[in-house]
């Protein structure tokens, strides 16, 4: 299984500005239900941040491309970069507003 390291945030920034947003909607929504606090085993960044990206990639049509795919070519920051290019304007189809994503982000964690 492949790491996503933080490293490679610079290389898919095009492609995930939008989860940019949703994670920030997310951390706030879960701070003030005070459910964002790894030392009392609530959601970290870290699961806000997948639990973001699999929303995302399971819409229909879905708005950011599998990991495996982006990484399919190699973990190196200039595969990832390559790779990004092919998914220049994934999600485009998809016409979701902001607030309708974290509706349903919400919904699907129920």
């Amino acid at each position: 299984m492949h790491r996503f390291k933080f490293t490679y945030v610079p290389c898919v920034y095009p492609i995930l500005i939008l989860e940019l947003y949703l994670f920030i909607q997310m951390k706030a929504w879960a701070k003030a239900h005070d459910i964002n606090s790894s030392k009392d085993r609530t959601l970290n960044s870290l699961s806000i941040i997948l639990l973001v990206a699999f929303h995302l990639q399971t819409r229909k049509p879905p708005i950011l491309p599998p990991f495996s795919a982006i990484l399919k070519d190699g973990e190196d920051p200039t595969s990832v970069r390559r790779a990004v290019r092919n998914f220049k304007d994934y999600g485009i189809r998809n016409t979701e507003t902001l607030g309708e994503l974290f509706m349903s982000f919400l919904i699907k964690l129920t």
